[in-house]
């Protein structure tokens, strides 16, 4: 529904303020090259910026929880999401699974593997070199890069299952 712009959130300005569970919190707002990045972080990065506002300690609930809390401010990515949004985010969605699931791998491996189980015209093959690190791990890769695959992906039609 967020992708798509539906129902609650068919404004343009819709912004939320959640609380999470602190470990969630963190893999929500993630960078690249830090241990939480990961399918979550680039997911939810993709539709909003993401911004932890403060700690809640687990001692503030009645009755105490085992685990601390987080409150994340998420305010929506219109920049990026022009044209076929909904369509583009089901492509980085499929791209992030296959990328996220061999983490350990470099980025190029991956790559390759997926040349491998997929055709990739030349034109991808050539542009992929470009905008990504080859021998970066998909944890070091930006939202804004996984995002210019899945454009590239999705232009010329490569699907991942």
């Amino acid at each position: 529904m967020l992708a798509g712009k539906q129902g609650l959130f068919s404004g343009s300005d819709v912004w939320m303020t959640l609380m999470f569970q602190k470990e969630v919190a963190q893999r929500l707002a993630a960078q690249p090259s830090t241990p939480h990045r990961g399918r979550l972080a680039v997911m939810t990065q993709s539709l909003c910026n993401t911004k932890t506002v403060y700690q809640v300690p687990s001692t503030v609930f009645v009755p105490k929880p085992k685990v601390d809390a987080s409150v994340v401010q998420l305010t929506p990515r219109i920049s990026h999401m022009d044209g076929d949004k909904a369509e583009i985010y089901a492509v980085l969605e499929n791209i992030l699974r296959f990328y996220f699931t061999k983490r350990r791998k470099t980025i190029g491996h991956i790559t390759r593997r997926l040349s491998k189980e997929v055709s990739l015209p030349d034109p991808v093959a050539a542009d992929l070199e470009v905008i990504m690190d080859f021998k970066a791990r998909p944890e070091d890769i930006t939202t804004e890069q996984f995002w210019q695959v899945a454009v590239l992906f999705h232009k010329y039609k490569v699907a991942i299952q």
